[in-house]
């Protein structure tokens, strides 16, 4: 037997004294058998095979197994959003839904109208590419909340129509109860969009619509002036203060009168249309929804005791 001190006893070393050994025997004139010869290459080559995987270089760089989901979502985990949908809820007079999205959850609550006028496809198509937008960036657009309203007349946009399949216009039917005994008998669009104010409790209600003209406007209740004229100078649209002259059962003056919510009509140029009209108004509006000031942390303040709110708004002229 061959001898190596105790320190390099090592499997190589082990190895090494095998085959000197095999040397050695058949320097000697030691003759080994056939059988005895193959068993040893057979347990050399074994042994080999076997240094040769426990010396191998680890592998830091694969990739960990799947695990299995656990039940319950970890803390701080945000879900990817689902496919943009639009939800069918409410029926107009024509027995067609209303299409509505809600991006976000709590902050600073906004409530969209789709053009009243169902006629109307610049401002309804924006809408679309607005809800569009909110939803994939939803996840990064924290502290606030919208529902956004495809239109108030899906009548008149599959009639190609103002008005709704009874043919009524719609913006002419916001009217008060002391004002006009027909508001009892109010249409089904007017009494989906104050359902959805009731439910929503928005601070602030952008109704898009389309104007005639080259030149945009902004019109804006009182609580809600600094935004709109911010807004107005920006795009240099026109600029009003509501509800001035808006005609009654107008959708702006009974809200405006109202004063538990801030009003603002976002009247978008007919001359612009497609991608122009995007990349014109698109960051204008998103300020619409997203910017909150003193005046709508002092109306989300207000709202919290029923009956608080100002409803001593008045009447104001144009500039």
């Amino acid at each position: 037997m061959v001898w190596s001190p105790p320190r390099i006893r090592t499997s190589r070393s082990r190895l090494a004294g095998f085959v000197l050994l095999m040397l050695c025997s058949g320097a000697s004139g030691c003759a080994l058998k056939p059988s005895m010869l193959a068993s040893m290459h057979a347990q050399l080559a074994d042994r080999n095979a076997q240094l040769v995987s426990r010396n191998q270089t680890p592998k830091f760089d694969d990739p960990p197994a799947p695990r299995i989901a656990a039940t319950g979502a970890a803390p701080g985990v945000i879900s990817a959003p689902k496919p943009f949908a639009w939800e069918r809820v409410g029926q107009s007079a024509g027995k067609r839904p209303f299409q509505r999205l809600t991006v976000g959850q709590d902050g600073f609550r906004t409530l969209v109208v789709g053009s009243v006028g169902g006629n109307d496809p610049a401002a309804v198509g924006f809408v679309d590419e607005l809800a569009k937008y909110l939803h994939n960036n939803s996840l990064i657009l924290a502290g606030f909340e919208s529902t956004v309203v495809r239109t108030l007349n899906p009548d008149g946009e599959s009639n190609r129509k103002l008005t709704n399949q009874d043919g009524i216009y719609i913006n002419h039917q916001f009217l008060k109860s002391s004002n006009n005994s027909a508001s009892t008998k109010q249409t089904a669009e007017v009494r989906f969009l104050l359902q959805q104010v009731e439910s929503v409790r928005p601070q602030r209600i952008v109704h898009i619509r389309s104007v005639q003209g080259n030149r945009g406007m902004i019109a804006a209740s009182k609580n809600a002036a600094i935004i709109g004229r911010e807004i107005a100078e920006w795009l240099e649209f026109e600029f009003v203060e509501l509800p001035g002259k808006a005609k009654d059962g107008t959708l702006e003056r009974y809200f405006a009168e109202q004063g538990e919510n801030q009003i603002i009509m976002f009247g978008i140029p007919e001359s612009l249309k497609g991608v122009d009209l995007w990349d014109t108004c698109s960051d204008a509006a998103l300020n619409l929804l997203l910017k909150e000031n003193f005046s709508t942390r002092e109306l989300a303040r207000k709202q919290k005791s029923p009956g608080a709110a100002n409803r001593n708004l008045g009447d104001s002229a144009n500039p």
